[in-house]
């Protein structure tokens, strides 16, 4: 497994002793694990029909870093803050955003614990923890980006042409030759909306509800959790965070009898 130099090492909660002793007290949210594969969005077969790996940011192109945010929803033994929460009303329902900034290397795979980010936890009411003891997981997802430049782009953008051309040119008499001249044209017009407007490449990812579901004697028994989330770069978003289509389809015009392509700029 790859290893993965944090950058932040703050936590904003007091979460590292967990709520009880007990062999039932749960896994502390800050003894779960995450990890998968780090791709660009690719084809998936290459012209012969051969099963192709993607290209990867830490692999293919050098970045400075990736910004994760994990979010994590559950059920456990909660450590109320605020003597007044616990007035107004106990819940065991809680929701943490763990925030990090990662530095890849050439594995092609991350790996991090909650402990290496900044970890933000409140209970279902809004009030801060002091301590989250889980003895379950109903949701878990992530959001990572990318800040964009020329190098960053032109890798991005290649895999976005592959992926295109492998799609469009499904079933097309001359195939190869129309993906080969298909994903040159696409990934040119990609690399124009990337570096005009794109600020970062993004990827979404979460953990199934089976897996989820399967994890509830391992968390009881503070056993703790390895999640897998697999991040494929696939989006582009521009500086306000809304997202934009990366290939400009209004540029690429492509003969349904012939395999040319026009690129117009």
């Amino acid at each position: 497994m790859r290893t993965i130099t944090t950058f932040f090492s703050v936590l904003s909660l007091a979460l590292i002793t967990t709520a009880s002793s007990s062999a039932h007290a749960g896994t502390s949210l800050l003894d779960l694990t995450f990890g998968g594969e780090v791709c660009f969005e690719d084809e998936e077969y290459d012209y012969n029909g051969f099963e192709s790996t993607c290209s990867a940011p830490g692999v293919d192109v050098e970045v400075d870093s990736v910004h994760l945010e994990i979010d994590v929803q559950g059920a456990g033994l909660l450590g109320l803050d605020s003597i007044l929460c616990a007035v107004l009303g106990r819940t065991n329902k809680m929701e943490a955003d763990l925030t990090f900034d990662l530095s890849l290397d050439e594995s092609g795979l991350y790996s991090v614990v909650a402990t290496d980010g900044v970890v933000d936890a409140v209970s279902s009411l809004g009030c801060a923890l002091s301590t989250v003891s889980l003895n379950s997981l109903t949701t878990v997802t992530a959001r990572a980006e990318i800040d964009t430049n020329a190098e960053v782009c032109a890798a991005f953008c290649d895999a976005q042409g592959r992926a295109y051309a492998e799609v469009e040119c499904a079933g097309h008499p001359a195939e190869a030759r129309c993906r080969a001249e298909l994903e040159v044209a696409a990934a040119a017009t990609c690399e124009d909306v990337c570096l005009d407007v794109g600020a970062s490449i993004c990827a979404e990812a979460e953990v199934s509800a089976t897996v989820l579901s399967g994890l509830g004697s391992s968390l009881s028994s503070g056993l703790g959790a390895d999640l897998e989330l697999d991040l494929t770069f696939d989006c582009l978003q521009d500086s306000s965070g809304a997202e934009i289509e990366p290939i400009d389809e209004d540029n690429i015009e492509q003969d349904d009898e012939a395999p040319s392509v026009i690129f117009k700029r």
